[in-house]
């Protein structure tokens, strides 16, 4: 069984909860930067699927987040440098 990936999946019960009915923007931009800073450290221990991540749609929820985009670029980018 994979690793869920999406950042409701970081959260427990209770967040999930409150965060899928407060609307509130800024809680929701907080759990989408904490998701992207795991993601991040994903990348940095070794993780490099790129393109697995383009179409894993647990990661949908993140996919506008200007973080996740800057993130998934450096990842190609790296991927075709160490491709070469």
């Amino acid at each position: 069984m994979r690793p869920r990936t999406d950042f409701l999946a970081t959260l427990n019960p209770n967040q999930r909860a409150a965060a899928a009915v407060s609307g509130d923007d800024k809680q929701v931009e907080q759990y989408a930067a904490r998701a992207v800073e795991l993601l991040r450290q994903a990348v940095a221990k070794g993780y490099k699927d790129a393109a697995h991540m383009k179409k894993d749609t647990d990661l949908d929820p993140l996919r506008s987040h200007p973080e996740f985009q800057k993130l998934l670029k450096e990842l190609e980018a790296k991927g075709k440098t160490e491709g070469k």
